[in-house]
C-alpha cells in the first residue's frame, strides 16, 4: 500500500516539477487557455520546489515499503544498544541511535532565524522583498525527519528553511533564485548579494563581532557566486557548483542550466 502511495506521489511530484521548470524558463507557455492568465516565474519556482519535496517524499515511501523488514531489524538492534548506553551521547555525528536520523541543528531558534533574514533581506533594495511574516512556522506531517517553511520573497527569490521537529530549531536554508526576464548585470548581482544575505543570516546575530563576521563571509560567497557565474557563461550546458566550509556550516550555491540558482546552507554531520 505505502509503495502505490509513494509511487503516486512520486509521479505527481515529477509532472509538478516539470511543469515548473517549464514555468520558469516560458510562463507563456503554460499560460491558462480559458482565462489566458500567465503565472509569475515565482509562482512556477514555488510549484518546481513542491514538486521536488513530493518526489522525494514518494520515493521515501516506495523505499520504505521495500526495507520494511529489514528497518524493523535494525530498530530492535538498534534500540538495544541504545538501552546500553542511555546516559552516553547518542552519537559522535550527532545520529539518534533509535531512529538514525540527523540531531544537528542551528544554536538558534526559528524565531530568531526570521528575524535575521528580514533584517538581512533589507540591506538590499533589489529585489523588493516581502519579509517572513511574524507567524511564520515550520510544518510537516506526523512522524517527519525535519519540519519545513517555505516562503516567496519576491516573484525571482524564493526560501526554503527545514527544522527539527523536536524543538523546531533550524536545521538548514535553502534559496531559489530566478532572475525575471532580461536581467541586467547589476539587477543580477542585487539578486545574488541578498541570497546571500539570507544565507549568512544565521551568524548575523546584530553584534559587532557577528555583523563583521557575516560581511566577511558575503565578500567570500559572491566572490564565489561571480566566478560560478563566469564559468557557467563560458559553459552554459554544464552545471556550475561551489562550496565553502566555516565554522561548521557549509554553504553551496549551483548554477543548472533551466532552474533558478541554488543558495544552501547545511550543517557537517
Amino acid at each position: 500500500m505505502m509503495f502505490i502511495i509513494g509511487f503516486l506521489l512520486s509521479l505527481l511530484g515529477f509532472a509538478m516539477a516539470a511543469a515548473g521548470v517549464i514555468g520558469i524558463i516560458s510562463p507563456k507557455l503554460l499560460k491558462d487557455r480559458k482565462t489566458g492568465a500567465i503565472q509569475t516565474r515565482g509562482a512556477w519556482a514555488a510549484a518546481l520546489v513542491l514538486g521536488l519535496v513530493m518526489f522525494g517524499g514518494g520515493s521515501l515511501l516506495t523505499g520504505d515499503d521495500d526495507k520494511a523488514k529489514q528497518t524493523a531489524a535494525d530498530t530492535k538492534a538498534e534500540t538495544l544498544q541504545a538501552d546500553d548506553s542511555a546516559s552516553k551521547p547518542t552519537s559522535e555525528k550527532g545520529y539518534d541511535l533509535t531512529i538514525n536520523t540527523p540531531k544537528k541543528e542551528l544554536p538558534i531558534s526559528f524565531e530568531e532565524l526570521r528575524q535575521r533574514i528580514n533584517r538581512q533581506m533589507a540591506l538590499f533594495d533589489y529585489p523588493k522583498a516581502k519579509p517572513i511574516p511574524k507567524n511564520a512556522q515550520p510544518t510537516g506531517e506526523e512522524g517527519s525527519v525535519n519540519l519545513v517553511y517555505q516562503h516567496t520573497a519576491a516573484e525571482s527569490l524564493g526560501i526554503i528553511i527545514s527544522a527539527s521537529p523536536e524543538n523546531k530549531k533550524p536545521r538548514g536554508i535553502l534559496i531559489f533564485a530566478a532572475p525575471v526576464g532580461k536581467s541586467n548585470g547589476t539587477e543580477l548581482l542585487g539578486l545574488f548579494g541578498k541570497s546571500i544575505a539570507i544565507l549568512t543570516a544565521p551568524i548575523a546575530d546584530g553584534s559587532a563581532v557577528g555583523e563583521a563576521k557575516s560581511k566577511e563571509l558575503s565578500a567570500k560567497l559572491l566572490k564565489m557566486s561571480v566566478k560560478l557565474a563566469e564559468d557557467f557563461n563560458k559553459n552554459p550546458e554544464e552545471q556550475a557548483k561551489d562550496s565553502y566550509t566555516e565554522d561548521g556550516i557549509t554553504y553551496s550555491i549551483a548554477i543548472t542550466p533551466g532552474i533558478p540558482v541554488m543558495f544552501s546552507l547545511s550543517l557537517e554531520e
